[in-house]
């Protein structure tokens, strides 16, 4: 992608970008709360795996919509 190309939004329809940006919020959460959580497989409940005391399964949810 190029500066003042096409918006990402407008590359690829709305439920695969939700599917993009939430995969990159988990991958934050695991990074951010060091070994806490970890990503679950693909399509599996919970999106993320507590590990350790106090943690549970995690399902970050995010919607999009056009403005």
């Amino acid at each position: 992608m190029e500066a003042g190309g096409e918006r990402l939004s407008g590359l690829v329809e709305l439920a695969n970008l939700s599917i993009i940006i939430g995969n990159l919020y988990r991958d934050g959460i695991v990074r951010a709360f060091e070994g806490r959580f970890v990503a679950n497989a693909p399509h599996t409940y919970p999106d993320l795996l507590g590990r350790g005391g106090g943690c549970n399964g995690l399902l970050p949810r995010l919607k999009a919509r056009k403005l």
